[in-house]
């Protein structure tokens, strides 16, 4: 399981900023710790670019509304109050994937990814 403050920081840090930033800055920051205590790579890489992609779209700085917003010309609050179901559903989903690494390698596993460095068990 994917340590609380790990996913704490990728959902504060994906509201603040782009997901490519994040993955350039947080990233060899929380990996190797990660790594460390024993969370599998290729799980913790699922769980921290879904934590940035739902940053993209939580308020108050989700850059989604705020694009949403100028294509479609609905006030950006309006949209924010419209994304909030959403929203739970998508962090509800991040924590089951957070919390079941088999959700998160199944597939690699399947296709006999196991190897070349992802570290899967």
């Amino acid at each position: 399981m994917i340590p609380k403050r790990n996913i704490g920081i990728v959902f504060v840090a994906g509201t603040l900023f782009e997901s490519v930033p994040i993955t350039i800055l947080l990233g060899p920051i929380l990996a190797p710790a990660a790594a460390k205590v024993g969370i599998d790579p290729f799980h913790f890489a699922v769980v921290f670019e879904v934590g940035a992609a739902i940053g993209f779209i939580t308020p108050p700085f989700g850059l989604n509304l705020y694009v949403a917003s100028g294509v479609t010309g609905i006030p950006y609050l309006a949209i924010s109050r419209a994304v909030v179901p959403y929203l739970v559903a998508l962090i509800l989903v991040w924590i089951v994937i957070a919390c079941v690494p088999r959700l998160s390698t199944f597939l690699a596993q399947f296709a006999g990814l196991g190897g070349a460095g992802l570290g899967m068990k």
